[in-house]
């Protein structure tokens, strides 16, 4: 039989899987990106995950990954995460593994995930949303991956507050800078938590720290304002989450549809956390 390997090239881990003609993950792997050592050591960890994956079984590999990127000719154009600028990274993945690669933004690979596998088969039409280092989005409009001219939808850049913190992308008041990792750490220390990670924060939730509670319900209600702009814009039948952040779904997820049911102008759609294992994996995969 024979597989594809799909990579999720994230601002914090690179993530690798096999996939199989159905969408399920054979073998997978994963490790830091390391992004502040600089291009070459991104793509050395890209190598690496695709490097324990890799058999005579191997027919093609999908890359994935978080920013601006032109799916045609296999270049990533730029990336507020990564050290990844004007890089053609598909020819230089198939240039040093021999197999047919394609390339697209990592957000388009969960949308197209959950199309063919997941809650995206019952809808024409939806919006996926991952939280993470980042903010990646994806519209299906019509059963299709909606593109623009080729880069729709960076939601995670349009403006929240146009005075607002300078994001990495250069622009003042993100939304990514306010429901990105960065954005919950924020928002953890201005309620006294003394954290680096949105898992400390998790896990502090979990153990019913009321100021790790109160962090979450604050997130969910930033997370809210967003959503009601996109609502607003694209009116979806269902908006889907993916990310790291989701993980932290029932601390955040009532205060979140408040937030939105109370400032969409629209009528609001109903909010899902993924079901997909590894989604971004097996989207990145299904572009081969």
């Amino acid at each position: 039989m024979s597989y594809t390997i799909g990579v999720d090239v994230g601002g914090t881990y690179i993530k690798a899987g096999v996939i199989d003609n159905r969408g399920k993950i054979i073998d997978k792997t994963k490790i830091l990106t390391n992004a502040k050592a600089g291009r070459d050591e991104v793509l050395e960890n890209i190598f690496t995950v695709i490097d324990k994956l890799f058999s005579k079984q191997t027919t093609a590999i999908g890359v994935g990954v978080a920013g601006v990127v032109d799916p045609y000719d296999g270049v990533v154009i730029d990336t507020p995460n990564l050290p990844l600028h004007d890089v053609p990274l598909a020819g230089i993945i198939k240039s040093k593994f021999k197999k047919k690669t394609k390339l697209d933004n990592d957000a388009n690979c969960f949308a197209i995930a959950e199309a063919k596998f997941g809650y995206g088969r019952k809808y024409k039409n939806f919006l996926c949303l991952t939280l993470g280092t980042g903010i990646g989005s994806a519209l299906i409009f019509k059963g299709k991956l909606y593109l623009g001219n080729g880069n729709a939808s960076e939601l995670g850049h349009t403006t929240l507050h146009y005075k607002g913190t300078k994001c990495r992308c250069g622009n003042q008041g993100c939304v990514e800078e306010f429901i990105s990792t960065r954005g919950l750490i924020k928002i953890a220390k201005s309620f006294g938590l003394k954290v680096n990670d949105p898992l400390d924060i998790f896990l502090a939730a979990e153990r019913n720290n009321r100021k790790a509670k109160k962090t979450f319900e604050a997130y969910g209600e930033m997370l809210g304002v967003a959503l009601a702009n996109f609502v607003n814009a694209f009116d979806p039948e269902v908006i889907v989450l993916g990310g790291q952040i989701a993980g932290a779904w029932r601390f955040f997820n009532k205060t979140m549809v408040r937030e939105m049911n109370k400032r969409s102008f629209v009528p609001a759609c109903k909010i899902v956390r993924t079901e997909l294992k590894g989604a971004g994996i097996v989207g990145a995969a299904s572009l081969v």
